[in-house]
């Protein structure tokens, strides 16, 4: 079982850097494979939008960076988890840039699930999402939009399983530990 992680932070030291490497560390101590992509530290280009990942060379960004593996990676793991400083309401800069060069792993074309429009599924099988967002203290507008945010993606992205999560800064080791505990067993990472 493999599972990505996609660290957000934007500085080093940024507390998404240990939230990251605790899930790292609780997902390998489960036999789990793990790859964490350090977001700010990789080649990763904005995406151009103009589509030819799903018109000219389907299901791969045409942009030669780091950005490329990111939709591989995805195809290859039973777990993704993006770990992020709430911004806004969103996430950080460098996971919405990763974010949108995974615009290939969706089809172009559309179908209706739940009464709405979404793209359908490219491939036949598609990771659980884990979202976890961080905001130094408790700040219910930012939450809201962070989750909402999120859960629009993961709908997007129709994967089996889809999980937010948001953490205080001030919160303990073991309180966040818990917390990633609870998250990889709803996804059956951890027992």
């Amino acid at each position: 079982m493999k599972t990505v992680i996609l660290n957000g932070a934007d500085y080093n030291g940024d507390k998404t850097d240990q939230i990251c490497e605790m899930f790292a560390e609780a997902c390998g101590s489960n036999g789990c494979e793990v790859e964490m992509l350090t977001l700010r530290d990789m080649e990763i280009a904005d995406c151009m939008g103009e589509f030819n990942c799903w018109i000219k060379t389907p299901g791969k960004c045409m942009t030669a960076d780091e950005g490329q593996r990111i939709p591989q990676l995805l195809f290859q793991s039973h777990t993704v988890v993006m770990v992020t400083p709430i911004t806004y309401g969103g996430h950080s800069y460098h996971l919405k840039k990763a974010l949108d060069r995974i615009i290939p792993f969706v089809s172009p074309d559309f179908t209706i699930r739940d009464g709405e429009v979404h793209h359908k599924k490219r491939y036949e099988r598609h990771p659980n999402f884990i979202a976890m967002g961080t905001l130094p203290e408790e700040d219910q507008e930012q939450e809201k939009a962070f989750r909402n945010t999120i859960r629009r993606q993961a709908v997007n992205m129709d994967g089996p399983t889809h999980l937010d999560s948001v953490i205080l800064e001030g919160q303990s080791t073991d309180e966040v530990r818990e917390e990633i505990q609870k998250l990889l067993r709803e996804v059956g990472v951890v027992q």
